[in-house]
């Protein structure tokens, strides 16, 4: 059975792992993953965010393994969560990139301008990691998110579209 080392090959305790996923939307998948599988899936899930260049987002001075803020640790609980389920992701090199440049049919299409970066991490991780990753260390986009005006869209709305414009 493999040894966690805070510091050495992990943020945090496996007790720390199972306080937080206990009030996860999947904590009952964890349970049921034996002890020994998640003590792997949490070193495995160190020594992946720990390619990336960890600094405070204030001093910029790198992240000390014994001493992580608490999202490095719930990042780790959570790519130990997801490396849990699913052990392809500990060999995936990024996840939702795509080098589409067009998708058509019949008559309507979509051209992309250019080609989509995925992320080394699965989306939740990739947002508690923000924060302290380096520029050019997360290996793609970590997320994205759009705004309006507030305004009523007249997209759609021609001919009775599904589209009803934000309200």
């Amino acid at each position: 059975m493999p040894t966690i080392i805070v510091g050495t090959n992990s943020y945090e305790t496996l007790t720390e792992a199972n306080t937080y996923l206990d009030a996860a939307v999947h904590a009952t998948a964890w349970k049921f993953v034996p002890t020994a599988t998640r003590e792997r899936a949490l070193i495995t899930a160190f020594r992946d965010i720990s390619l990336s260049e960890l600094t405070d987002p204030d001093t910029g001075v790198a992240i000390d393994p014994l001493n992580a803020p608490q999202p490095i640790k719930d990042a780790q609980s959570e790519l130990a969560f997801a490396l849990s389920q699913d052990t392809s992701l500990a060999t995936a090199q990024t996840r939702g990139g795509s080098n589409t440049r067009s998708v058509k049919a019949g008559s309507a299409g979509v051209e992309f301008f250019a080609p989509v970066k995925g992320s080394r991490f699965p989306p939740i991780v990739g947002r508690l990691l923000a924060p302290y990753l380096s520029s050019g260390s997360s290996g793609g986009t970590i997320g994205s998110e759009s705004y309006g005006t507030g305004e009523c869209s007249q997209f759609g709305t021609q001919g009775g579209g599904l589209l009803e414009g934000w309200q």
